[in-house]
């Protein structure tokens, strides 16, 4: 079998909206969100709340923006490699 597939098959089993929550939300925008802010920890000793809360909101959103896409792309690439096998 297809590694991609046995891997996505995996995945895929946890259903769309956790997949996006899990990779999208908690650790792309949040790994973001912290990633962003630690500079600013580091450089200006604090944490700018306004920016910090604009973080919070933005990145998990985009995070799970480009998951949703990468969900849909790779379903498609899964259905179409296991029409490939089926034939």
């Amino acid at each position: 079998m297809d590694k991609f597939i046995a891997q996505w098959t995996t995945k895929r089993q946890m259903g769309k909206r956790a997949y996006i929550l899990r990779y999208g939300v908690l650790y792309m925008g949040m790994i973001s969100t912290v990633l962003f802010t630690l500079p600013e920890l580091i450089n200006e000793g604090k944490i700018n709340v306004w920016f910090f809360i604009i973080r919070l909101f933005c990145f998990p959103t985009i995070g799970a923006m480009i998951v949703g896409q990468r969900w849909d792309g790779r379903e498609q690439k899964y259905a179409k490699r296991v029409a490939e096998i089926g034939n």
